[in-house]
């Protein structure tokens, strides 16, 4: 997130240069962020919750007794958030510094 928040320099440039603020610049940078973060764990749970059925049935087959989905919902959202957390500092950080003023 960082890498890419420090090649998107030349993007702020312009939205600054049209009258954006250095608030609205870091929200549009969080913004983006969050939505990268929310659609990559939403993508990431619909490729994995197949295969973990397909486990789950082909394991109750092969052991003749009932094998459920089971999934920790407190440790997805946990690990989401935290994820979430630290792409939303990365991006911080840099937008902070690249929107910065210059010292002549």
């Amino acid at each position: 997130m960082a890498m890419a928040a420090h090649a998107r320099r030349a993007d702020f440039a312009v939205l600054k240069a049209a009258g954006g603020t250095r608030g609205q610049l870091l929200s549009v940078a969080l913004g983006e962020t969050t939505l990268v973060v929310v659609l990559g764990a939403a993508l990431g749970l619909l490729v994995t919750l197949p295969s973990l059925a397909g486990m789950a049935s082909g394991l109750s087959q092969a052991t003749a007794t009932d094998v459920g989905l089971q999934l920790s919902w407190g440790i997805l959202v946990g690990a989401t958030l935290e994820c979430l957390s630290l792409a939303l500092l990365a991006s911080l950080v840099v937008t902070w510094r690249t929107t910065r003023p210059r010292a002549a």
